[in-house]
């Protein structure tokens, strides 16, 4: 009996029962399993027309070529996919600052940081503005704003603090959502309430990033 033509008996309904003593070595590709058996073998052949990725099987031959798009994923690893690849916080990050120590005695904004942004896609932008600060008199405050395009912002849009020490250095924060787009300039100032008295700043920032 020759390798390739081994057929399994189906009055026995044992499958590989009967075999020929010829029969040294029998290959998978050499078995022929009759259907009334009901038997799966051992390889598993997945029509093309599923479009799925099946490991370890042998598709129909009429797939060429098997891509990603090729593949029908389910809608919710699908949607994640999407999610990532369209996710755009952290991106137009953008930072203007001065670290160095600065002072005035004027009672008018005097701009300590200015940044100009590139061409801004359309988007909220989250702004944060950072500084240290002093006020060599504990009689009258120092000031200080942050403008969008020469407007001063904020429901509050000026911040008036006494020091209570005049050794003292404060840190300050101010953060914006803002809906922008296309160039900017945002700036950071600082003054103070009478003149004679000076407020110092130093280690100023101005960070922009897209949140939306």
């Amino acid at each position: 009996m020759a390798l390739g033509a081994y057929t399994t008996n189906v009055s026995s309904n044992l499958a590989f029962s009967n075999r020929d003593s010829s029969i040294l070595v029998l290959r998978n590709t050499d078995i022929t399993i009759n259907a009334s058996l009901g038997i799966r073998p051992l390889t598993t052949y997945v029509d093309g027309s599923l479009n799925l990725k099946v490991n370890k099987t042998l598709f129909d031959s009429s797939i060429a070529a098997i891509t990603l798009k090729d593949i029908n994923q389910d809608t919710s690893i699908a949607g994640a996919y999407t999610s990532i690849n369209s996710r755009i916080y952290g991106n137009e990050y953008q930072l203007a600052q001065d670290l160095s120590l600065s002072s005035t005695t004027s009672t008018s904004p005097q701009a300590k940081v200015t940044m100009t942004t590139s061409d801004l896609p359309s988007g909220t932008y989250k702004i944060v503005a950072h500084w240290m600060w002093n006020r060599n008199s504990t009689a009258n405050s120092a000031r200080f704003d942050i403008t969008l395009n020469g407007t001063s912002q904020g429901t509050t849009s000026m911040i008036e603090i006494e020091q209570a020490d005049t050794t003292d250095w404060r840190p300050e924060t101010r953060i914006f959502y803002w809906l922008l787009s296309g160039t900017n300039t945002i700036t950071f100032r600082y003054w103070g309430e009478n003149v004679g008295n000076s407020t110092y700043v130093s280690d100023a920032t101005i960070e922009l990033i897209r949140v939306k």
